[in-house]
């Protein structure tokens, strides 16, 4: 299979709407600087907004000092899920173009 090559630098698209019931000022903080990473482009394709969300939420709560290790866990799992990791990317044949 071919590679997809994301366009490198911030995407200008506005993140979407929270789709989850509540969101506080830290989760609107990682929410809007995710959504401006190349692979967004993914996620919008995929239609995985609601996984991004849970993924912004687990990360808030994994910064909590005395946060569990499953937590964490679940942290770097989601991470694999959405390409957030460079090994991720290359399993899937996902790079972003140089600049």
């Amino acid at each position: 299979a071919a590679w997809l090559v994301l366009p490198s630098g911030e995407r200008v698209e506005p993140a979407p709407p929270w789709p989850l019931v509540t969101q506080t000022d830290r989760e609107a903080v990682v929410w809007s600087t995710l959504w401006r990473k190349p692979i967004a482009a993914v996620w919008v394709r995929d239609q995985q907004v609601e996984q991004v969300a849970i993924y912004v939420r687990t990360f808030v709560e994994a910064e909590v000092v005395d946060c569990p290790p499953a937590r964490r866990t679940l942290l770097r799992q989601l991470a694999g899920e959405l390409l957030l990791t460079i090994p991720s990317m290359l399993l899937a044949r996902v790079r972003i173009a140089a600049r």
